[in-house]
């Protein structure tokens, strides 16, 4: 976000002014970044949250718990090709971020 903001003086303050349109875009842009930050915020801290109050629950259970989905799968094909069911991954036993 810091690097944003002093490309955005860097721009605005040089030689020649920027057209309102591209100023205009730039903040824009910027404020959508923050909206952003701020939804994820929200988010995680309601995940962080839920996994104080259960700490014996594993990472990717407490993850299910939390969503409210009785299974979070992985895999790595795609849903369109012939093997995607059988190789989804059930993540209710894992304890990491791979296997």
């Amino acid at each position: 976000m810091e690097d944003k903001i002093n490309a955005m003086v860097r721009d605005f303050t040089k030689v020649g002014p920027l057209p309102k349109s591209e100023v205009r875009r730039r903040i824009m842009d910027l404020l959508e970044d923050v909206k952003a930050q701020d939804k994820n915020k929200e988010v995680l801290g309601s995940f962080i949250k839920y996994c104080r109050e259960h700490p014996e629950q594993r990472f990717w259970q407490a993850l299910r718990n939390w969503s409210g989905f009785g299974f979070v799968f992985l895999s790595d094909k795609l849903f369109h090709e012939d093997s995607f069911v059988e190789e989804l991954q059930d993540t209710f036993y894992w304890e990491g971020k791979d296997k």
